[in-house]
């Protein structure tokens, strides 16, 4: 994305990997063993004045 005057557009990737041992509700303590993988793709217009 450039700052000309006119119409622009751009691309997004976003990967995010993570891993979980214990979580927390309302004061407990729970164990837990679970895995996050999020894959997003983003694609935008815009028009710069």
């Amino acid at each position: 994305m450039g700052g000309e005057q006119g119409f622009t557009w751009s691309i997004d990737f976003d990967y995010l990997i993570g891993n979980f041992d214990e979580m927390q509700i309302d004061g407990e303590t729970f164990e837990d063993d679970s895995d996050y993988n999020s894959f997003r793709l983003g694609v935008g217009v815009r028009y710069n004045f």
